[in-house]
């Protein structure tokens, strides 16, 4: 496989910008390694090696923020959009008195997707599947011979199992999320470690019995075969779909929530309910509790006490950073289709389908393909601006 680095077409040949973007490389594959073994059941146990990993966690995003300024400075647009990155921290952290834990994930929201232009797309997210992987083989193979949780579903009669990570949740969503960057990366892998890769995954994801990771995964595959067998990725109305998407799930999830009020046991309130696995009750209760702010509405780890992704984003971090994150993610879908990029489509449509039971899309360590928000700099403004895996990946080709 031959690897190419470049900061940009102008700067293609400069020793710096070619250390820069190894540098980047190698600093974000340490956050990304650190962010899959941290949630092991060892490292749980054991809170002084986990503050350790935290901190060390905090310098890389750091570094990588650091790193990734002189691709800001490049134009007025950039350094806007940064502008606009630091007002939304300052909007959530001062309207409420927010963790420092959770002020530290909505910087790796807001300011990580910066690092793009550096690094480069898609080798970042290849960069981070193998670092991903890396933690998650590291998990299995080892740490799970210390310490894992495995539990018993009376419903089903059936064990989930953790092999090594906190609780198996977490187990599918890694799994998930490697399975769908193996997906979108399939030309940098034979057909022979794709397939085999692929289907164990699969395998262990089905064993984690975590249902928002199966039936997210289940969709990815279905979006994939209808986007390249329709050949929607060149027809216009999708792109305008795809932009306006992010939306319409948090309109979709406020819908059902108010008519959960009104009438709990509609027939289609019933099924909405159960595919968001009984979340409605725990919606209804935090929007009656706290309402719909400009600001956050409470401290940002309450959101894992209410579990529905596009809500709980909502309250935690008011409506303006809300807005202009989903704006941010229809956008980022939009210039994947301007780009020819749309294998990446599924798997963003895939996550939002997880917003709407899981926390987990809003988080730059669950869903890497949040760094697709880069897109928007103006280093991708133009096709032929763009660097690639060339040997690899055709931009231009048939798709």
């Amino acid at each position: 496989m031959n690897f190419d680095f470049s900061f940009d077409r102008h700067n293609s040949e400069s020793i710096l910008a070619r250390r820069l973007q190894i540098t980047a490389l190698i600093v974000y594959s340490i956050f990304t390694f650190i962010h899959v073994v941290g949630p092991s059941r060892l490292i749980v146990l054991h809170p002084e090696i986990g503050g350790r990993l935290t901190l060390i966690s905090k310098v890389c995003l750091l570094v990588l923020i650091l790193l990734s300024l002189p691709a800001v400075v490049k134009s007025k647009k950039n350094i806007f959009l940064f502008v606009v990155s630091i007002a939304i921290l300052l909007v959530v952290k001062f309207s409420v008195r927010s963790s420092g834990a959770a002020f530290g994930g909505l910087s790796s929201l807001y300011l990580l997707f910066f690092i793009l232009p550096i690094v480069g797309f898609p080798q970042i997210i290849l960069a981070d599947f193998w670092a991903r992987l890396v933690g998650y083989l590291v998990t299995i193979l080892f740490l799970n011979h210390w310490a894992t949780l495995n539990v018993w579903n009376p419903a089903t009669h059936q064990w989930k199992f953790g092999f090594g990570f906190a609780n198996p949740n977490i187990l599918g969503i890694n799994s998930f999320v490697l399975f769908l960057e193996l997906s979108v990366l399939y030309r940098f892998f034979s057909r022979f470690i794709w397939f085999g890769l692929g289907s164990t995954l699969l395998v262990i994801m089905f064993l984690s019995h975590s249902r928002t990771s199966i039936w997210s995964g289940i969709i990815f595959m279905l979006v994939w075969i209808i986007i390249g067998k329709c050949k929607l990725y060149s027809a216009s109305w999708f792109n305008c779909f795809v932009l306006i998407l992010p939306i319409l799930m948090l309109l979709i999830s406020l819908f059902f929530i108010y008519w959960y009020r009104i009438n709990p046991h509609n027939p289609l309130v019933k099924i909405f309910d159960l595919f968001v696995s009984n979340r409605l009750s725990l919606g209804s209760k935090f929007l009656k509790e706290y309402g719909v702010k400009w600001g956050a509405a409470f401290v940002n780890n309450a959101e894992y006490n209410l579990d529905m992704g596009q809500v709980s984003l909502l309250l935690t971090n008011g409506v303006l950073a809300t807005g202009i994150f989903l704006f941010y993610y229809g956008f980022a879908n939009w210039n994947l289709l301007r780009l020819n990029y749309w294998e990446f489509i599924p798997a963003m449509i895939a996550f939002l389908c997880v917003s709407l039971t899981e926390t987990s899309f809003s988080r730059i360590n669950s869903n890497p393909f949040l760094l697709t928000f880069g897109l928007m700099m103006t280093q991708f403004n133009y096709p032929n601006q763009l660097w690639d895996l060339k040997d690899n990946w055709e931009i231009n080709g048939n798709r």
